[in-house]
């Protein structure tokens, strides 16, 4: 019983530092999702300090990745895109898509991405650059649609230009991710995910702020009676004291006074016994003196 009774406490210990590591990761968690999100407005993907994510809507890269997953960007600067080369993914405006989606009756808000390859990189005449991208999927579904630099012309390729590119491509998530990104997107994972977590973890917050408080409050109240019992027994013995010290003066003059009447008591027995003590000589002496007359 006792050592369970020392281990409780260290549980306890442990069980809050957890849940406090969980819910303040959870917490950054979703302050980076919301900055992500913020910043997306700005390029379109969302994104912190850089890095992004954007989930796949098409199949056009299949053997890289699939139709619905969700990929990690780098956001693009001049920097990075001065660095590319062939071979390397890239996301970038498609005016095409744009297009299309206008043709449909939509509006061009900026959000028309596509992700492909740079198959060739070729430089105009004023020095600028022009990123020919094809999706993987033309090698498995159209091969002989497949670039050629050495074609005087061909198709199912964009041509990019450098303000168009908006993000370098890093790597895939993975299946399990992806998934849980889906999911984490649905109305019920984002009630199950992020809602039912978060409202969890408060609970757990306020009730640990409300214990804190109350124990707060009780080690108060508890020193408060430590200190009003503390002067109450003080205040106890300084009367103690002062019954002591009344008691042993009345004492004092009690012993005083008795001492005082057994001197006078004394005195009054020695002054008695002095008187009984003393002969009445002159009488005699009287006699004497009037026989002696008489004989004369």
């Amino acid at each position: 019983m006792e050592n369970t009774k020392q281990m409780n406490p260290k549980v306890k210990k442990i069980l809050s530092i957890v849940f406090n590591v969980l819910f303040y990761a959870f917490l950054v968690l979703l302050f980076a999702f919301s900055i992500s999100n913020i910043r997306s407005r700005k390029n379109n993907i969302p994104n912190i300090f850089g890095v992004g994510y954007l989930q796949v809507q098409s199949g056009s890269m299949t053997g890289t990745f699939e139709k619905g997953d969700f990929i990690w960007v780098k956001i693009a600067n001049d920097k990075k895109i001065d660095k590319l080369e062939i071979g390397d993914i890239i996301t970038f405006y498609d005016p095409a898509i744009s297009e299309s989606i206008v043709n449909a009756g939509g509006e061009d808000d900026g959000t028309s991405l596509n992700t492909h390859r740079i198959v060739d990189i070729k430089e105009m005449d004023d020095g600028s650059l022009r990123y020919i991208c094809q999706g993987d999927y033309v090698k498995i579904s159209f091969p002989a649609n497949v670039y050629d630099s050495s074609k005087s012309s061909n198709t199912m390729i964009q041509i990019v230009t450098k303000d168009n590119i908006r993000a370098i491509y890093t790597s895939n998530m993975g299946k399990g991710m992806t998934g849980i990104l889906k999911f984490a997107k649905s109305s019920l994972g984002f009630g199950l995910c992020i809602v039912l977590p978060t409202a969890l973890l408060l609970v757990y917050e306020v009730v640990m702020l409300i214990r804190n408080i109350m124990k707060l409050n009780k080690e108060k109240l508890e020193a408060q009676m430590a200190e009003t019992q503390a002067a109450q027994q003080e205040d106890l013995e300084a009367q103690k004291q002062r019954m002591r010290e009344e008691l042993l003066a009345e004492l004092r003059a009690e012993q005083a006074k008795s001492n005082e009447a057994q001197e006078a008591q004394v005195e009054n027995v020695q002054e008695e016994k002095t008187s009984e003590d003393v002969p009445e000589e002159q009488p005699v002496e009287e006699e004497k003196v009037e026989e002696n007359k008489e004989e004369n």
